[in-house]
Parts: structure tokens; C-alpha cells; sequence
């Protein structure tokens, strides 16, 4: 069951480098725009299945890296955990690339898992990778906490929530994305989270 509806959602994302517009003119000869979304889902023991919102103390960080990879700072997308569906566009080289890891930080620790995604940057265009949907099958802790197990990566082609959260990121540009849909790299999409605390921070005064 499904306890959360797409059009309820709103979405906030922080990205390094994103894309200011989506202007051609701006690219160099080696660049082009990455343009997708991600939506996030969690699945209990008992089946039910939610989109994860209302989660402001949580943010996700993507890595996107060239393959191969090159002397640079990797991009990094950065998706705050209080949304549904959300829209990224970026500028990056052209040529094959990776998403490789998906860091969740919430709290006092920080969950990884590999992604294992590979996109095709088209250079001098938009390139549109599709839906990157993460879901992560959980069971319930002590304390009432959620334990995350295992993500499963999977992308679909929903053009019409690109339009609609890309009407919201640039209003008034009507860009022509080429689909090039984000290819599993491996049959089986499922990965065991790793899970690594932080120390608590120090309270004042002790």
C-alpha cells in the first residue's frame, strides 16, 4: 500500500553544481546538462510501502564520477529527505559516467550503499536519465527506530514528472531533452547498507 501520493510533494535540492539554466549557449564543447529525477520509497516487513517525507534531519548525497575517472572534485547531488519526487540538472563533462554510491546522514550516523548506475552525458545537450527510484527495505528497531537493510535501485521513464518539476525549477524555458535513460550496470540491483556512527556532539558546558 502506498501512503503517499505524487502530487502532495514538494522538493528541495542543494547541488554543488547545479545547473543555473538550462542554456545551450553556456555549454563548452565538452559539456552537457543532466537532467532526471529521484524519488525514495521505504518498504517495511509487513509490506507497506511510503514515500519518504517529513524527514528534515535526513539528506541524501549521490556521487556522479567520468568513467574513467579524472583528476577533478566529484559532483555531488544532494537531495534533503523532507521531499517526494525531485528534480536535478547538472553540468557535466560529456562522455560515459557512473552513479556509484548513495550516502544517507541522518542523526548521528550515516548509512552507504552502492547504486551501480552508468548515464551517457551527450555533449552540447540535455540529457534526461529518467526517475532514479531508491527503495529501501527496513525493519522496525529498538526504540522504536527503523533499520535500513537493503536499497534497490531502479529507473523509469515518467516524462510527465520531468515536466512538472522542471516547469518549477526554470520557468519559462522549454528545453529539448534527449532521453538516454540511466542503465543498471549489474543484474541484481539490490545492496546491504553499511552503516557507520558519529560521535554525539559534545554538550556544552560538559
Amino acid at each position: 500500500m502506498l501512503l503517499a501520493g505524487w502530487l502532495t510533494t514538494s522538493c528541495t535540492l542543494l547541488v554543488g553544481n547545479q545547473a543555473e539554466s538550462l542554456d545551450l549557449a553556456a555549454l563548452q564543447a565538452d559539456e552537457g546538462y543532466v537532467v532526471g529525477t529521484f524519488t525514495t520509497v521505504e518498504q517495511f516487513d509487513d509490506g507497506t510501502t511510503v514515500i519518504l517525507l517529513d524527514a528534515p534531519e535526513v539528506h541524501y548525497q549521490v556521487k556522479i564520477v567520468p568513467v574513467p575517472p579524472r583528476l577533478q572534485l566529484n559532483p555531488r547531488i544532494m537531495v534533503e529527505a523532507e521531499t517526494g519526487p525531485a528534480f536535478f540538472a547538472v553540468k557535466l563533462s560529456a562522455g560515459p559516467h557512473r552513479i556509484e554510491r548513495l550516502s544517507i546522514v541522518g542523526g548521528n550516523a550515516t548509512w552507504y550503499a552502492g547504486v551501480d548506475h552508468a548515464v551517457d552525458v551527450q555533449p552540447g545537450g540535455i540529457t534526461y536519465v529518467g526517475d532514479i527510484r531508491f527503495q529501501i527495505d527496513s525493519e522496525q528497531g529498538w526504540l522504536g527506530t527503523h533499520l535500513w537493510k537493503v536499497l534497490t535501485t531502479t529507473v523509469h521513464e515518467d516524462r510527465e514528472l520531468l515536466d512538472r518539476l522542471m516547469r518549477t525549477r526554470f520557468p519559462g524555458e522549454i528545453p529539448n531533452v534527449r532521453l538516454a535513460l540511466a542503465r543498471a550496470e549489474a543484474e541484481a540491483t539490490g545492496r546491504p547498507f553499511e552503516m557507520q556512527m558519529k560521535p554525539a556532539a559534545a554538550v556544552e558546558g560538559k
